[in-house]
């Protein structure tokens, strides 16, 4: 007898793993964030830039625009500063590269200054320097005085003046030139290395602090170099030299070689100080083309830069107050009318006074005032009087707080 077998049903799940209507996508696993670093390459240039005189010309541009941004942003409000003179034109810049080549090549002749730029490019009145740490206004390289020296430990101060200088450092930092009249004593070597603060003044009038130099001898102008300037450079030159105080010993060695026919020898020069009140611009001239005289040259070279000094510099002169004069221009007539006449040949015992007293009047009575340093005295022309013994005296607090150089 035959069995027949029949298919037992099969019974599938309605949800079965993988069989379901929508296929579902494959499960793929997740790879971690991977940063992948670039290392940067710095390259550097192993040579010696030679700049072209195109190259220096554009650098000198862009020097003073910066300089004179800077000054017009430091200038403090009440520093009212009149236009002043005129400096004297420039020495040449091949000339003037060909001294500093000594200090390496033109990026590397600088001391970085990273300084706010109020504080960088602050100009101040040379009385209030003089009047917060002592010295005398019309000196470029002043002394302090017992009263100042006791006050503070600053000392080697130098102020050279760019009018007669612009070669000079115009920007804290900066190397720069010095030239002089008496190029004759000057000899080249390695200088005394004295640490000068120097602070110089600017075309504008302020006085600008630019940081801590070494002076430098370098060798003189040749005759050559001489005759290769611009004749604007050679006239004027001629002319300060014949009238101003610090071309006397030019003056008195044209005079006397002019009347010993031969070089004066040095005893001679001592003696001979009147002799040169005769000499005229081109008798100064003619020494200089002949190559008779010529012109000095020191190197200002920056190794530093006194951050805390610059900025005491900066806020010191926004409350100081100019002292008053001994004698008030105002009643010099008056007391002219009235003083009693004095006998001929007698001079009037004076009083001793203190080193303020002393530096107002050397100031208002010196050289030099009428042409340079005068205009610094316009700042107060509209300047309200206000007692001076408050703010004068946290000045002095701070001075006697500062140590160090």
């Amino acid at each position: 007898m035959l069995v027949k077998h029949e298919p037992e049903d099969v019974l599938l799940p309605d949800s079965a793993p993988g069989l379901s209507g929508a296929a579902e996508p494959p499960t793929i696993p997740k790879t971690p964030n991977v940063t992948i670093g670039i290392e940067r390459v710095r390259l550097v240039f192993d040579g010696l830039e030679v700049p072209t005189l195109a190259l220096l010309e554009d650098r000198a541009r862009k020097r003073r625009k910066v300089e004179k941004d800077g000054v017009k942003l430091a200038l403090p409000g009440k520093l009212k500063i009149k236009k002043g003179p005129k400096s004297l034109p420039n020495i040449d810049l091949i000339t003037i590269n060909k001294r500093l080549e000594v200090l390496g090549p033109p990026g590397a002749r600088d001391y970085d200054v990273d300084i706010d730029p109020e504080v960088k490019y602050a100009a101040v009145s040379r009385l209030f320097i003089s009047d917060t740490w002592g010295g005398n206004c019309q000196e470029t390289f002043p002394n302090i005085g017992k009263e100042h020296a006791s006050r503070h430990n600053l000392r080697n101060w130098a102020f050279p003046n760019l009018l007669y200088n612009p070669a000079g450092p115009q920007i804290p930092g900066a190397a720069g030139l010095l030239f002089s009249p008496d190029g004759n004593d000057s000899g080249s070597g390695d200088g005394d290395l004295t640490e000068y603060r120097v602070i110089v003044r600017l075309p504008d009038g302020g006085w600008c602090y630019v940081g801590q130099y070494l002076l430098i001898p370098a060798p003189s102008l040749l005759h050559e170099e001489w005759m290769i300037q611009p004749e604007r450079v050679k006239s004027t030159w001629a002319k300060e030299i014949a009238r101003k105080s610090w071309g006397l010993t030019v003056r008195t060695r044209v005079a006397l070689r002019k009347k010993l026919g031969k070089e004066p020898t040095r005893q001679q020069l001592k003696k001979g100080g009147n002799e040169g009140a005769s000499v005229t611009p081109n008798d100064i001239r003619r020494a200089f083309d002949a190559g008779k005289e010529t012109l000095g040259v020191m190197i200002l070279k920056c190794i530093g830069y006194e951050e805390d000094f610059a900025r005491q510099l900066c806020e010191l002169s926004k409350v100081w107050v100019k002292p008053p004069p001994k004698n008030p221009k105002k009643k010099k007539n008056a007391a002219t009318k009235t003083a009693p006449k004095t006998k001929e040949g007698l001079k009037r015992k004076r009083e001793p006074s203190s080193e303020s007293e002393q530096l107002v009047e050397t100031y208002e009575d010196g050289e030099e005032n009428d042409e340079w340093e005068d205009d610094e005295e316009a700042e107060e022309a509209e300047q309200d009087v206000r007692p001076r013994e408050n703010a004068n005296r946290r000045i002095i607090t701070s001075v006697k707080q500062q140590g160090g150089r």
